[in-house]
């Protein structure tokens, strides 16, 4: 069973993105829990793009071994490595993690501004 937090008092963490756009977006998260690793070696790991607060698809994807990888000593390091390639402008994102129990937690969100790139159309 995985080491996930309490539901009481749960709040994911805000933390904003900027980027160009065509860029490689290039993150790492680590997840420990009372100074314990957050084993994810059987979790899945979604992050996702939306335009604005919308309830429509997500614009942009990255999943376990699509942009995503995750590593370190205690399997609970998640690296984000994606090409975005959306139109330049505001976004939303998200990082939620289902593990094999069936629970699901958003851990990270924020806003995601792109700009434009001078040097691509």
């Amino acid at each position: 069973m995985p080491n996930t937090m309490s539901t009481a008092n749960f709040k994911p963490a805000q933390h904003d993105i900027e980027l160009v756009k065509g860029n490689s977006w290039q993150e790492t998260y680590v997840f420990t829990l009372d100074n314990v690793a957050i084993n994810l070696s059987t979790a899945t790991v979604l992050v996702s793009i939306y335009q604005g607060c919308s309830t429509s698809a997500a614009l942009l994807t990255a999943t376990n071994g699509n942009g995503i990888t995750i590593s370190g000593v205690g399997n609970n390091t998640v690296t984000i490595n994606k090409i975005v390639d959306l139109a330049a402008g505001n976004y939303i994102w998200d990082m939620k993690i289902t593990f094999t129990d069936g629970t699901v937690r958003t851990y990270v969100w924020g806003d995601f501004i792109l700009y434009l790139n001078i040097n691509q159309p």
